[in-house]
């Protein structure tokens, strides 16, 4: 069942990254809760943080992106420097939401680290990079 619920989110968030690409930004945001039924994995909440912030849900894709956050890190599957990567993109995007709602109280905190981020691109697998470009 797990293999399957996988497959089916992978549809969507294909579908929802199709979506974005064309600026259908609201569709794009109903494919990825829509993935979200089936898995609850990081890139259904990178791809769920962006859509609402691209639709000018910032209060709603800072929940999301910090969440998506939270499993980066708890990701077994990932190696450090992919995980390292991943927080790097999810953290530009939302320091650009924190900045836009002027919530300041933990941007100095998601600054300081994201400055410190490093990691070795070549060692991030390239579905990655493709999903999550810099």
């Amino acid at each position: 069942m797990i293999v399957i619920n996988k497959i089916v989110s992978s549809y969507f968030l294909v579908k929802a990254k199709t979506a974005l690409s064309n600026r259908d930004n609201l569709l794009a945001l109903e494919l990825v809760k829509k993935a979200e039924q089936y898995d609850e994995s990081y890139d259904v909440y990178i791809y769920k943080g962006l859509s609402e912030f691209l639709l000018k849900e910032f209060d709603n894709s800072v929940v999301s992106l910090q969440y998506g956050i939270q499993l980066i890190k708890s990701n077994q599957k990932l190696t450090f420097d992919e995980k390292k990567y991943l927080e790097y993109y999810t953290l530009d995007i939302l320091l650009e939401n924190l900045n836009i709602i002027k919530k300041y109280e933990n941007i100095e905190k998601y600054e300081s680290y994201f400055r410190n981020l490093k990691f070795d691109k070549k060692k991030v697998r390239k579905r990655i990079l493709k999903w999550f470009p810099l």
